[in-house]
């Protein structure tokens, strides 16, 4: 009996030229920008703007094993909570051409 390896949740297909949300950030997103991706999740969405636009992405993202997997193609990873209003003060010396909040 073949074990199956776990799926990368960053690796699915997103259709680009649909109405879907990822598919209106592609749109929107110009390719080279600086992107804040608050609440990144599973990063599916930041890496396709990393890999594909040459974007230069900063992920905020709570979860442990997330912000790890973030950190293998994101320019930067905060690892804090949206809740605390803390977290402003780590983003406040860049300025973004996208925030992206999901």
């Amino acid at each position: 009996m073949s074990r199956k390896t776990p799926r990368d949740p960053c690796d699915h297909r997103i259709v680009l030229d649909g109405d879907s949300v990822p598919a209106r950030i592609w749109q929107m997103v110009v390719r080279g920008q600086k992107v804040l991706d608050l609440g990144a999740g599973s990063g599916a969405i930041s890496r396709m703007l990393v890999e594909r636009k040459g974007c230069r992405l900063t992920a905020l993202e709570l979860n442990d094993s997330r912000a790890q997997r973030l950190r293998g193609f994101c320019d930067r990873v905060i690892q804090e909570d949206l809740n605390d209003p803390t977290w402003v003060e780590k983003i406040l010396k860049v300025n973004y051409d996208y925030i992206l909040l999901g």
